[in-house]
């Protein structure tokens, strides 16, 4: 007799954003492309720098619970303690960049720091103003 239920270790972060989204289907959507783990806040004001949240998930993908308003305007999920790749990081920047450039916020981790500084990099090439 089962006394708990544990889903598969692989599938919780895509399984904690889809319920995120679900719940929060109103202020919160996908970034374009639905593979990828980019949570985007419906309502960002577009005449400011976008602010770009993200890092590993840790326990949970945290980062995404600290979009809306006066916060981020997307975050990017890696898998459990892993950073998100630096490709999809300059997904997200793409993505929410209004002209104005990027300001990524991401935790003190050496995955995050290095691929955080990659996807700048990236960014530099698109002419994407980032810090």
């Amino acid at each position: 007799m089962a006394k708990k239920i544990i889903n598969p270790g692989a599938d919780y972060v895509e399984e904690a954003i889809q319920g995120f989204l679900l719940s929060n289907w109103r202020h919160y959507e996908r970034g374009e492309d639905p593979e990828e783990k980019i949570i985007i806040y419906k309502q960002r004001k577009r005449d400011t720098v976008a602010l770009l949240i993200g890092g590993g998930s840790g326990h949970e993908p945290i980062y995404t619970y600290l979009l809306g308003p006066g916060m981020g305007d997307a975050s990017c999920a890696g898998n459990i303690f892993a950073s998100p790749n630096p490709q999809l990081i300059y997904h997200a920047a793409q993505q929410i960049n209004n002209g104005r450039g990027v300001l990524m916020v991401y935790g003190n981790y050496a995955g995050d720091n290095l691929n955080f500084d990659m996807a700048e990099e990236l960014c530099e090439f698109e002419d994407i103003p980032t810090a």
